[in-house]
């Protein structure tokens, strides 16, 4: 059975943007996501879901794996399970995008790169220089 928040907003701040939880359920779950302009969350990688992103405001140059993907309002984009991906808005007004999340058994593992001298590089240039071209080590989200 899936339930909706309805009364209590189920919001979270950070420094490049914020979301609402719209839906949570066992096999999915709905954000509303914000990106402030100028900003982007960093690369992550799950392995128990996959993710769709469809963009209602603004403009998104999503970074999936080795290739850049810009979208705009009425776009969407597919995440498949362990695939690197990132957001970041390039505009000048807040990114609003929905991301729905397909969960497959288990609790969802993630591996995110935030170290801020690896930041602009691509997932493979990352890996090779911080893992030695290894899969770094799964954690929770």
């Amino acid at each position: 059975m899936m339930k909706i928040i309805e009364q209590v907003k189920r919001e979270d701040q950070r420094p490049w943007g914020f979301y609402e939880i719209l839906s949570d359920s066992a096999d999915h779950k709905v954000k509303r996501i914000t990106v402030y302009p100028g900003r982007r969350p960093s690369y992550q990688r799950h392995f128990r879901r996959s993710e769709h992103w469809f963009v209602i405001k603004g403009k998104a140059v999503v970074a999936r794996d080795d290739e850049d993907i810009q979208l705009m309002a009425g776009r969407a984009v597919d995440l498949p399970v362990e695939t690197w991906h990132r957001v970041q808005n390039p505009g000048g007004e807040d990114l609003v995008f929905i991301e729905v999340r397909v969960k497959n058994r288990g609790r969802s593992l993630l591996v995110d790169l935030t170290e801020k001298p690896l930041s602009s590089f691509r997932p493979r240039e990352i890996l090779t220089r911080k893992y030695g071209g290894q899969r770094p080590n799964r954690v929770n989200s």
